[in-house]
C-alpha cells in the first residue's frame, strides 16, 4: 500500500504533472481548502490554497514529492522501511 499524507499532494496547474483526478469535494476549512478527488477508483484527499477555485467534476492535476511517500505492507499495515 502507498500512504501520503494531504500536505504533500500539492494541486498543479500544469499539464504535465504527474497525476490527474476529478474533483469530488471543496471543503472550506479557514487557511486551507481541502480537496478530495477521484482518482480511478480511488478517493484522494490533498491541500490546496485558500483561494482554490475548483469545483466538483473539474478535472485537477496533482504532484508529490517522491521522498514523503510511505510504503506499508497490505497484510500487516507495517511500515516499510527502505533504505537510502
Amino acid at each position: 500500500m502507498l500512504g501520503v499524507r494531504p500536505e504533500e499532494l500539492k494541486v498543479s496547474g500544469a499539464d504535465n504533472a504527474p497525476m490527474k483526478g476529478v474533483i469530488n469535494v471543496v471543503e472550506l476549512t479557514g487557511p486551507d481548502t481541502m480537496v478530495t478527488l477521484r482518482v480511478g477508483d480511488h478517493s484522494v484527499g490533498t491541500r490546496a490554497e485558500p483561494r482554490f477555485q475548483g469545483r466538483r467534476g473539474d478535472p485537477v492535476a496533482f504532484d508529490v514529492d517522491p521522498l514523503s511517500i510511505n510504503l506499508f505492507d497490505a497484510e500487516t499495515e507495517d511500515r516499510i522501511e527502505l533504505n537510502s
